[in-house]
């Protein structure tokens, strides 16, 4: 889907994209089919998720997914694991969203992206 060696798309990038289709592909790959579930991707383009996060928000699909996702240990190495926690602990309106939509649908938050 994504080139690894290109993960630095930014908020700008990815908002021109938008404008062919990128946020509809990224969403379904990455959280529909569960790109993000193979280590080996996630690690390698962490950022891009991360600067989705940033430009598209948070939704119930994407919250879910990461939720699943994160909420075991099998996730060596933990590049991407690490990184989403520092996101959401840099940005605390991020994951109190993240919280209330795990809430609203009703998942207790990982605490492997959550955790003080």
């Amino acid at each position: 889907m994504i080139n690894p060696k290109y993960d630095n798309l930014t908020e700008e990038d990815i908002r021109f994209f938008d404008q062919f289709g990128y946020s509809e592909v990224f969403e379904n790959g990455v959280f529909t089919e569960r790109l993000i579930d193979d280590f080996r991707w996630g690690n390698a383009n962490y950022r891009l998720v991360i600067t989705y996060i940033k430009v598209k928000g948070l939704n119930e699909l994407i919250v879910s997914t990461l939720n699943s996702v994160f909420d075991k240990y099998k996730y060596f190495p933990n590049t991407a694991q690490v990184n989403l926690h520092s996101f959401f602990n840099e940005n605390q309106e991020y994951k109190d969203k993240y919280i209330e939509i795990c809430t609203e649908i009703g998942i207790t938050p990982t605490d492997l992206l959550i955790s003080d």
